[in-house]
C-alpha cells in the first residue's frame, strides 16, 4: 500500500512541475545590412520580422528556442568611402528562469588603413542596458566565444554585428544560441514532495527472527 501511494504521489509531482519549456518571446527586429559611402547611406532589412532571412552580407534564423547566422562586411577607400556592415540585432524577453548557451566566432582584417572587427553583446534590460556578456574579434586575430546562463526574466538584446573603418576593412562573425525553460516547482508540486518526505520518514514495520 505504501509503495503504491508513494508511486501515485510521485507522478502527481511530476505532473504538476508543468510544462518542461517556455518560449521566450520575440519582441523586436533590428537586424539589418546598412550601407555607408560618400555617395550616401542605405539599409536592407528582413522581408518581415523575425523572419528567415538570406542575403549575400548575411544568414540568419530566429525562433522562440534558438537563433543562429553568419554575416560579413566590408569597407573600402578608393575615390570617397564605402562601408557595408552586417547587423543581428534581436530584442527578446524571457518569461522565468531560462538557460541560455551562446557560441560562435568573430574575425576580421585590417586593410592598408581601415580597422575590421566583429563584435558580439548581450544586455538586460532596454535602451542601453547593463551588459551581460561582449566579445570581439578581429583585426587578423580571430576569436572562437562562449557563454552559458540561466537568464532572470527580463527583457534582452543579443547583437552579433561588424565594425569597420574605410580601407580595405573586412569582418565576419558566426553564431548559435540556445534557449530552454527552466522548470519551476508549483505550490501542488512542493505539497506533494512534502507528502512523499513524510511517507519516507513514517513508521515500518520491521520483521524478528
Amino acid at each position: 500500500m505504501r509503495a503504491t501511494l508513494s508511486f501515485l504521489l510521485a507522478l502527481a509531482w511530476l505532473a504538476s512541475l508543468g510544462p518542461s519549456a517556455k518560449a521566450i518571446t520575440l519582441l523586436q527586429d533590428d537586424r539589418s545590412i546598412d550601407i555607408f559611402s560618400s555617395s550616401g547611406n542605405s539599409s536592407q532589412a528582413p522581408p518581415a520580422p523575425f523572419a528567415d532571412w538570406s542575403v549575400a552580407e548575411q544568414t540568419s534564423m530566429v525562433s522562440t528556442t534558438a537563433f543562429s547566422g553568419s554575416g560579413s562586411g566590408f569597407a573600402a577607400s578608393d575615390v570617397g568611402f564605402f562601408i557595408r556592415e552586417s547587423v543581428f540585432d534581436i530584442t527578446f524577453s524571457a518569461a522565468g528562469p531560462t538557460a541560455m548557451t551562446l557560441t560562435g566566432r568573430l574575425s576580421g582584417d585590417d586593410g592598408a588603413f581601415g580597422l575590421g572587427q566583429a563584435k558580439v553583446s548581450l544586455t538586460q534590460g532596454t535602451g542601453v542596458g547593463s551588459v551581460l556578456f561582449s566579445a570581439t574579434g578581429g583585426s587578423g586575430l580571430a576569436r572562437n566565444f562562449s557563454f552559458g546562463s540561466t537568464l532572470a526574466a527580463g527583457v534582452y538584446r543579443l547583437r552579433v554585428f561588424t565594425e569597420l573603418t574605410p580601407g580595405d576593412a573586412t569582418g565576419d562573425w558566426s553564431f548559435q544560441a540556445s534557449f530552454a525553460a527552466v522548470p519551476e516547482p508549483t505550490a501542488a508540486s512542493l505539497l506533494v514532495g512534502t507528502l512523499l518526505v513524510l511517507i519516507g520518514l513514517g513508521p515500518r514495520s520491521r520483521s524478528w527472527s
